[in-house]
Parts: structure tokens; sequence; C-alpha cells
């Protein structure tokens, strides 16, 4: 894990945020700015088993940030980086659940207001966006989608949650959710 406490504040996380978001020049920014000015994306906390303070989804979007600005090498651009890390948790805020009702899951709700904004992604930071939540289980995906690979990796270091898997170990895993799922039933 990167970290989950940090010496950085809330307003210190907020400037370096929308400093990053105003350095990208596309369609769309200034509706974006405006949509995440107006949620709680700045004081939610993340929910599950990490950055569960005030911040939390702020402290962990600059986390990954960094994590791929470093791991880039100059692959991809600065603004797909920053794009890519600041929102691909935006649907964990209020305002992205209220809006976009019946979407399910939080990564739906974040292509949904980058869509809303008018924000034009390229189809590798759309899968990235989309599809960045357990990337470890997903190795080959993450080889041939490399900004896809990215994000994940970047997220999976700030929660701590890499976990290499054997491909049996995934499928074994995925059996036994789903008869816990069933037995529930």
């Amino acid at each position: 894990m990167i970290s989950k406490h940090s010496s950085t504040t809330l307003t210190d996380n907020r400037t370096e945020i929308l400093t990053l978001l105003c350095s990208v020049k596309r369609p769309g920014m200034d509706a974006l700015i405006d949509y995440i000015e107006n949620s709680n994306f700045f004081t939610v906390n993340c929910y599950g088993h990490h950055f569960t303070g005030e911040g939390g989804v702020a402290q962990h979007s600059l986390e990954v940030f960094h994590f791929m600005q470093k791991a880039n090498f100059g692959r991809f651009s600065e603004e797909s980086i920053i794009l890519c890390a600041l929102t691909h948790d935006l649907g964990k805020c209020d305002r992205a659940k209220r809006d976009f009702r019946g979407v399910r899951g939080h990564d739906r709700r974040s292509l949904k207001v980058l869509q809303q904004c008018g924000i034009p992604l390229s189809d590798e930071e759309r899968l990235a966006v989309l599809n960045h939540r357990h990337v470890e289980s997903r190795i080959a995906e993450a080889k041939a989608h490399p900004l896809y690979g990215l994000l994940g990796a970047g997220d999976c270091a700030s929660t701590g949650t890499w976990k290499a898997l054997h491909p049996g170990e995934i499928r074994a895993r995925k059996a036994a959710k789903a008869a816990r799922k069933a037995a529930r039933r």
C-alpha cells in the first residue's frame, strides 16, 4: 500500500487535483470540474477496507495518479494519466450515485459522469476507467491494454489489494464466491 495516512490536508488534495484537471485541454473539462466541485468528491471516503477517512477518494485518486506518473515511462500522455487516475472512482460520490441511480458499479458510474460532461475518451481510456478493478485477475487483458494495466496496478498499489494469483486460484475463488452467493438465496 502506498499510504493510508498522509500529512496532506483536504485543501492540499483539492488544490492539486483541480490544478491537474485544469491542465487537461479537452472539451468538457469545465463541466467535469464543476461536477466534481459540486459533489462530495473531496470529502467522501472510499468504502470497504481502504481510505475510510474523510477525503479518502481524493487521497486515493492522487496516489493512483502519482503511481501512474512514475510508472508511465512516457508511454501515455499526461492528460490520459490525469483523467484516468483522478476520475476512475468518481462513481463513489453521492452525486454520481444519485444522478445514475440504477447503474451498477462505481466504475460504470464514473464513465457515465465523464460522458455526461462531454469528455472525449480514447478506447484505451474508456476501457481503463470501466475495468480498473481486479486487474490482478486479468493479467492477459492488462498486457493487451497497457493503460488499463497501469491504472489497475496504481489502484492496487494505493489500496494494498494486489494479489498475484495463479489462474487456478482465481477460478477457485470465483467458484467459491458463486457458491456462497447461491447459498444465500
